[in-house]
């Protein structure tokens, strides 16, 4: 498996994931995958990632102030959702490590992630602050 098209660093795809969470993760990968020319074959791996890291941070919303309330910080509450983006980076990484490894040694200069990072770290703070927004209404209706 050959890139189809240079794509990203593994270092862009951690600090995409370390900086964005875990939807600015999987957008960027999935970018990279869509770069290389293998979307659809990863995308049920993403949308499942996806809905997984959805029903986290809705839950994560929802039982905040109960963890609060059994000795979790604030600061450990807002580890949790960087340490998911670590989670679904490693998991995609995985996935994509041959095609890393074929862009290294072919001396494909990998792509600039500057555009495409920003736009994945800003749809993914705004996505998920709505789902742990959604997950405390959710939990204050119920």
């Amino acid at each position: 498996d050959a890139p189809v098209e240079p794509g990203f660093s593994r270092r862009a795809t951690f600090l995409v994931a370390f900086f964005g969470g875990p939807f600015a993760a999987l957008l960027f990968q999935a970018w990279n995958a869509r770069l290389w020319g293998r979307l659809a074959r990863d995308l049920p791996l993403v949308i499942a990632a996806a809905l997984v890291t959805a029903a986290s941070l809705m839950a994560l919303g929802a039982w905040s102030q109960e963890l609060q309330e059994s000795g979790f910080s604030a600061g450990n509450l807002r580890i949790l959702p960087r340490l998911l983006a670590f989670l679904v980076w490693g998991v995609l990484m995985l996935q994509h490590r041959a095609l890393h490894r074929a862009q290294e040694l072919s001396d494909l200069s990998p792509r600039s992630p500057w555009l495409p990072g920003a736009v994945c770290v800003a749809v993914s703070g705004a996505v998920t602050i709505a789902l742990v927004s959604a997950g405390r209404l959710l939990r204050e209706l119920a």
